[in-house]
């Protein structure tokens, strides 16, 4: 498999090659398939338990902030309600409590 997405980075398969490959169910990137999955797990989890994992949330935003992130992913994290940055807003909290 790995050769083949080689194969297919370098434009080296015809897209009869390609086709044939997607209906066997190729998986051309390995790491977005299973960021995918993860999302879709986490989705469970926040629907069984109303909580996000920490662990994961602080993994994206070093994603997002490394720039590992693409835009569908961001747009799809946005939808969910992502607070990329959670210092600023815990600041911008805290002073409006102050001045409350």
């Amino acid at each position: 498999m790995t050769n083949r997405r080689h194969e297919r980075r370098q434009e080296r398969l015809s897209a009869e090659q390609i086709v044939l490959l997607d209906r066997l169910g190729m998986v051309w990137d390995p790491a977005e398939t299973a960021w995918w999955e993860r999302l879709t797990a986490v989705r469970e989890h926040h629907t069984r338990t109303g909580q996000w994992p920490n662990r994961w949330l602080q993994n994206l935003r070093g994603a997002y902030r490394r720039g590992r992130l693409n835009a569908r992913q961001i747009t799809e994290l946005d939808a969910l309600g992502m607070v990329w940055q959670i210092r600023e807003n815990v600041q911008r909290a805290k002073s409006l409590l102050k001045n409350f």
